[in-house]
């Protein structure tokens, strides 16, 4: 039976130096628990290394008052009303997964902690969804596959040359990637085919090839190696000569109803051919497309956005048949003003600051996970 006080789990990969948090997720952690604190909500930080399996219990870091805790002149910390605490405890009945790095989740020791976990908790936004596996659940909604560029699996040489042939541009995607890293842009120019790609995630190398079997032969390893898709690549509109799309945050709010919490433009570095931040891409407010030639009002657009963004949510969770919190949703405005589907995370990306965007906004997206996840600790019959 819960009570009022059980904590909230969110688990993630820890990087700890005398009591504080490092790494880039620092912050944003830091964050959870202030937003937990301001709705009397108790949290509790964990890595899925630290859960007993024998013992049933977990070693995690919850917070506490400084006007609790002796106070240490030395002491910094990121965020100064609380300091954490490492505490053995029984294991949370709800966990928020914010494990962000594939490679840690994926090992044999965590997938066999959190295979544990799921037999006692609720975990929501449990794991990765892989591209593949994101097109086909799209491609069953009638009201979705009009907006799904046109995508295959590079799985033969033929079926790669075949889909080269059909568009001047194609995008070529690890199907468990994330955060823009090993997509490859391939151009038809005249009889010749320019491909973008990133190595060692150094500069932009450009490489011609005459033929698309020659570039099939040059990335055979690599397609042999990871699994890839080929997406066709639409033209979207510009912003200072720069490719932008649009990313949703779409969560649940308390009571499990879907909502649109942030909606902002990412433009792509200069040079680049994706936008994705951590490529160096730049966050800017969807009215920054008022002076661009969209052929349809700024309005027209953003209602078509939210209406796709619901669909995409109620469809993932209904396919995916897990519990879902949050999702980000990247969507494409092509030149001619049609919306199109870029990609779907399942572990958006969320900055506890802004500085052009709301930061009511901010504290909201923090928010609506912690509180789903109170509720769903209240449900007595566990979600799908």
């Amino acid at each position: 039976m819960r009570k009022k006080g059980d904590a909230i789990g969110i688990m993630a990969h820890i990087m700890m130096r005398d009591g504080h948090l490092l790494g880039m997720q620092a912050q944003a952690l830091y964050k959870y628990f202030s937003v937990a604190a301001h709705h009397h909500i108790t949290l509790l930080l964990f890595d899925p290394i630290d859960v007993d399996l024998a013992t049933q219990t977990i070693e995690g870091y919850t917070a506490i008052a400084k006007d609790e805790i002796e106070q240490q002149e030395d002491q910094v910390l990121r965020d100064p009303t609380f300091t954490l605490t490492r505490i053995r405890c029984a294991i949370p009945y709800v966990i928020y997964d914010q494990i962000v790095s594939r490679r840690y989740e994926q090992s044999l020791k965590i997938k066999k902690q959190i295979a544990f976990l799921r037999q006692k908790s609720i975990i929501f936004n449990d794991g990765y969804f892989d591209k593949w596996e994101v097109y086909t659940w799209l491609s069953k909604s009638s009201r979705l596959v009009s907006y799904l560029p046109q995508t295959i699996v590079a799985d033969s040489s033929q079926a790669f040359m075949a889909f080269i042939h059909r568009f001047p541009i194609v995008f070529l995607k690890p199907i468990d990637g994330s955060h823009g890293s090993g997509i490859i842009k391939i151009e038809k120019s005249g009889e010749q085919l320019i491909v973008y790609q990133h190595r060692q995630q150094k500069n932009l190398m450009k490489v011609k090839f005459t033929s698309s079997l020659l570039l099939y032969r040059k990335l055979r390893r690599r397609l042999l190696r990871r699994r890839y898709i080929l997406q066709e690549g639409i033209p979207l509109i510009m912003l200072d000569h720069r490719p932008v799309d649009v990313r949703v945050l779409m969560q649940k709010n308390r009571q499990g109803v879907w909502k649109m919490t942030k909606l902002y433009v990412r433009k792509a570095k200069e040079g680049e051919y994706t936008s994705n931040l951590a490529r160096g891409g730049e966050a800017v407010p969807l009215l920054t497309l008022q002076g661009t030639l969209l052929p349809v009002s700024l309005a027209t657009v953003k209602a078509q956005i939210k209406k796709v963004s619901y669909w995409i949510a109620l469809t993932i969770e209904n396919e995916a048949k897990r519990t879902i919190g949050e999702l980000g949703v990247d969507l494409g405005i092509a030149r001619d003003g049609r919306i199109t589907i870029i990609e779907v995370n399942a572990k958006p990306w969320k900055r506890p600051q802004t500085i052009h965007g709301s930061h009511q906004l901010v504290e909201i997206a923090f928010a609506r996970p912690i509180c789903y996840a109170e509720a769903l600790l209240w449900q007595e019959v566990r979600p799908l």
